[in-house]
């Protein structure tokens, strides 16, 4: 996401239209604050105060170890409260910094980027920050989910090395990952197949030309709903995976990180008790960090109607989610009985997943 981007909806939040902040953790203080990375490379911090002072002065404290922060004693910036953003050189390319901001004798929760930029990977991101309903942030630095790994650059690997990723998981189907293998693999790799809706009768109208956009809306919605009915026990062992605090961190990917990272991510978000404004906050910053340009040309001598379905099925889209966890809360009562229900997730097993990936 570009900088003019984050400062549209940076204003928004100041005028108090927006409960929650697109690719940024909030804090539940008196601190708001958000971190981005410009296009040099440098972190954008901003910041609201409330109640809103009229003077007086903001504290950054960084590092590069999140752990640290909460012990340091001396900021690396003093600015004045009315600021409202800072711009911080970075310590190292390669090395990812962390913030926290003390104003009024009140943090924030720790912050830094959330989008990771790579010469390849496409949509790829830390799943930490957000807070959950006990007032716990979520980790940076344990979770990343992203797009397909194939034909990494050597920057790209050395990115990855620096986050010392411990575990890669790819929930591509054996076709997939047999065509664009993984160029990184971490220490341990598990591939878990989890297919949606079958494509030949979708392949079929496409080549015909009577895939519709209704056609693709509806589609997708019982694709998601699909997955969460009909792959339980591959989410099931997803979250084995999760529950084993040797595993981290963790690297979850597709082919564009969007759908079944979207579901998956969506699933762990609500597992820790985020809310469900940030569980979709995430699951829509996808369509800000997957390129469509491929898909564009791709679609540039198709009919318009086609065009036109097929950008619903690239997108994330707020109504996918909405549907199949509508009905999937119609049928189980809530999403935390079907967490429990199907998917094994007992409330011990929750609470082992948040004292892992909780500060």
């Amino acid at each position: 996401m570009k900088i003019d981007n984050n400062i549209k909806e940076f204003n928004f939040f100041l005028s108090g239209c927006l409960v929650f902040l697109l690719s940024s953790c909030v804090s539940s203080a008196s601190i708001y604050s958000l971190c981005e990375k410009d296009d040099k490379g440098n972190y954008v911090v901003k910041w609201e105060v409330s109640p809103d002072p009229q003077k007086g002065q903001v504290e950054i404290y960084s590092s590069t170890n999140d752990a640290s922060l909460k012990n340091s004693k001396n900021p690396s910036l003093v600015t004045n409260v009315e600021d409202r953003v800072a711009t911080l050189r970075s310590t190292s390319k390669n090395v990812r910094d962390f913030f926290q901001l003390k104003a009024n004798n009140s943090y924030s929760g720790i912050i830094t980027n959330r989008h990771i930029e790579f010469d390849v990977i496409q949509n790829f991101r830390d799943l930490g920050g957000y807070f959950n309903d006990q007032d716990k942030q979520l980790r940076w630095g344990k979770l990343f989910r992203s797009g397909n790994l194939f034909a990494l650059t050597h920057q790209d690997l050395e990115v990855l090395k620096n986050l010392d990723i411990k575990t890669v998981v790819d929930l591509r189907n054996e076709k997939e990952s047999r065509v664009f293998p993984d160029g990184f693999l971490g220490y341990s790799h598990f591939q878990i197949p989890i297919d949606t809706l079958n494509t030949f009768e979708l392949q079929k109208k496409i080549a015909t030309g009577t895939f519709l956009k209704g056609d693709a809306l509806l589609y997708m919605q019982d694709s998601y709903l699909y997955i969460l009915e009909q792959r339980t026990h591959e989410l099931r062992q997803l979250f084995d995976i999760l529950l084993d605090e040797k595993n981290y961190p963790i690297l979850l990917h597709d082919n564009l990180g969007k759908d079944r990272i979207g579901i998956v991510s969506y699933l762990i978000l609500k597992s820790l008790d985020a809310s469900g404004e940030d569980a979709m906050s995430d699951y829509l910053l996808s369509n800000e960090f997957i390129d469509l340009d491929e898909y564009t040309k791709m679609m540039s001598e198709m009919p318009e109607s086609i065009q036109e379905a097929m950008t619903v099925i690239v997108r994330a889209d707020e109504s996918y989610i909405d549907f199949a966890f509508g009905q999937i809360a119609k049928k189980y009562g809530s999403i935390d009985l079907y967490l429990e229900k199907a998917l094994g997730l007992t409330p011990a097993k929750r609470q082992k997943l948040r004292k892992i990936m909780t500060y």
